[in-house]
C-alpha cells in the first residue's frame, strides 16, 4: 500500500509538469527528507530532525525585496508540517522562519481558514493566493530570504539550501502535504506562486527499496522542475 502511494504522488507530480515547466514560478522540494535523531523532549518525549534540500526552478528568482509589508524578501510555506516541536535546527544564511500558526500566515498575508470537508485554507502570495487542503491542527512553517541580493536559477534549478525541522514523528506522510511557494519570474519581474507536494513527517514507512519508478521521477523533477498542481492569480 505504501509502494503504491509513493509512486502515485511522485508520478503525478511528474506527469503534471509537462505542461507547465517552462513558465513555472516555483519554490520547490524534490526529494525525500533525510531524517536524523532529534534533542528529546521533556519526558523525554524522542523526536527526529528532517532536512529538506529546498530549489527555486529554472528562469525563476527569490527577490530580496518582494513588495511586502516588512521589505524583505520571497517566501515558501510547508503547509502541515506534522508533529513540529517549535525547534528549527538550521536553515541555509538568509533564511529565517517568519511564522509557525497552524494557519499560514506570510510577509504578504494572514491566512483563511475555508472550513468544509476536508478542512482548506487560503495561504497568501504576494499578487496571488493558493487554496490548498489543511489541518487545522498541524503547524504551517512559513520561511522568508532576508538577503539584499536576488538568487536567481539561471538556466537551471537554483539549490536554495537545506533546512532542518524537528519533530516528534519519525517517519513519513505519504498522502501528498504542500510546499507553498512565492517567488518572480526572472524574464518578466512578476511575482507568481505555485502549490507542489512535499513528503511531511508522518507514521509511514517508505517502502524498501523504493519502487525504480518512484526515483525515476523524482530524477525527473530534479531536472525540470515540478508544475503547478493548485496556483490562482488576483
Amino acid at each position: 500500500m505504501f509502494r503504491n502511494k509513493v509512486s502515485a504522488l511522485i508520478g503525478a507530480v511528474a506527469l503534471g509538469l509537462i505542461g507547465s515547466a517552462a513558465s513555472a514560478h516555483s519554490i520547490q522540494i524534490f526529494s525525500v527528507p533525510s531524517t536524523s535523531p532529534g534533542v528529546p523532549l521533556p519526558g523525554p518525549v524522542a523526536t527526529t530532525n528532517y532536512s529538506y534540500d529546498v530549489y527555486v526552478t529554472a528562469g525563476n528568482q527569490v527577490n530580496a525585496n518582494a513588495g511586502v509589508a516588512n521589505g524583505k524578501g520571497d517566501f515558501f510555506t510547508l503547509v502541515d508540517f506534522t508533529g513540529f516541536t517549535g525547534v528549527v535546527v538550521s536553515t541555509p544564511s538568509n533564511w529565517s522562519l517568519f511564522n509557525s500558526s497552524n494557519i499560514a500566515n506570510t510577509p504578504a498575508g494572514a491566512g483563511i481558514n475555508n472550513g468544509g470537508s476536508p478542512n482548506t485554507a487560503t495561504i497568501i502570495g504576494v499578487a496571488s493566493s493558493a487554496t490548498v487542503v489543511d489541518d487545522a491542527a498541524q503547524a504551517d512553517l512559513t520561511f522568508q530570504y532576508t538577503g539584499a541580493t536576488n538568487l536567481v536559477a539561471g538556466a537551471t534549478n537554483l539549490f536554495l539550501g537545506t533546512f532542518v525541522i524537528n519533530s516528534t514523528k519519525n517517519l513519513f506522510n505519504l498522502s501528498g502535504s504542500r510546499i507553498v511557494g512565492a517567488d518572480h519570474q526572472t524574464s518578466t519581474g512578476l511575482p507568481g506562486q505555485n502549490a507542489d507536494p512535499y513528503i511531511s513527517p508522518g507514521d509511514q514507512a517508505l517502502p524498501v527499496p523504493l519502487p525504480a519508478a518512484a526515483w525515476g521521477g523524482m530524477s525527473l523533477l530534479g531536472a525540470l522542475g515540478a508544475g503547478k498542481m493548485i496556483r490562482r492569480r488576483k
